[in-house]
């Protein structure tokens, strides 16, 4: 198998671990943590504008939400720098028995991007046994498969940071990388988790005009992903689909 993979996990507990019981098949580079990047804040304030976000979204982003933004960005750098596909896991996730086997399974398709978890349920639509395409958000950045193609694609239309990250990754209407996942899920995240991310969303309030603004923004939008699903990702998926 000549498919390349890169750890970068965001924390340093399960790095060995996994490095440890990565399959022979799969040739492994340097696993490590990301280098120490540049200040976040750099980033931020290059891409982050508050009230261009609280036209789209509502409310202001949160720190934690910032924070998350740029880690997954620097990520996505890194990926087009390496010019290989990376999976980035994130640290308060437990690896499951299949976690392997999914990678081998993984690396095999041509997929640029591949979600190993969702925490909603909703509408996805079959290729096979292992693979479905989501169509609604799946909430979260738990985990994920990444080629650089898929990391040019999410670089490109992450010039202005609107919303948080997992609901930039999941708007697939907007970037055209189809929000594949992997059944069945090779990871989990913990109840404190996920906790800690609705109280951190939950943290800032919204005014009045931004919830109003933010209707509008919405529905425009889902008019958009509404016409992308009829001619454009059914298109794309027609005679893989169950």
């Amino acid at each position: 198998m000549n498919s390349a993979f890169s750890m970068r996990l965001m924390g340093e507990r399960k790095t060995e671990r996994v490095a440890e019981r990565m399959p022979e098949g799969l040739r492994k580079t340097k696993i490590a943590n990301p280098a120490p990047p540049p200040p976040q804040k750099s980033i931020i304030q290059k891409h982050y504008c508050k009230w261009r976000t609280k036209i789209y979204h509502g409310k202001a982003l949160s720190g934690g939400e910032l924070g998350c933004f740029a880690s997954h960005f620097l990520l996505w750098e890194k990926c087009v720098q390496l010019n290989e596909p990376i999976i980035v896991l994130e640290d308060d996730i437990e690896i499951l028995p299949n976690f392997f086997d999914a990678l081998e399974n993984i690396a095999k398709n041509r997929f640029e991007y591949v979600r190993l978890m969702q925490l909603n349920t909703g509408d996805v639509c079959q290729i096979d046994e292992n693979f479905g395409v989501i169509k609604h958000w799946a909430c979260g950045t738990q985990g994920y498969y990444l080629t650089p193609k898929g990391a040019q694609k999410f670089l490109r239309y992450a010039k202005s940071w609107v919303e948080p990250v997992d609901g930039h990754m999941d708007s697939y209407w907007k970037h055209h990388i189809p929000n594949v996942v992997y059944f069945p899920h090779p990871i989990r995240e913990n109840s404190h988790a996920l906790e800690s991310m609705i109280a951190d969303r939950e943290a800032i309030e919204s005014a009045l005009i931004f919830k109003i603004s933010r209707r509008v923004s919405k529905g425009c939008e889902r008019l958009v992903k509404y016409f992308y699903d009829c001619f454009i990702l059914k298109g794309h998926f027609s005679s893989k689909m169950r």
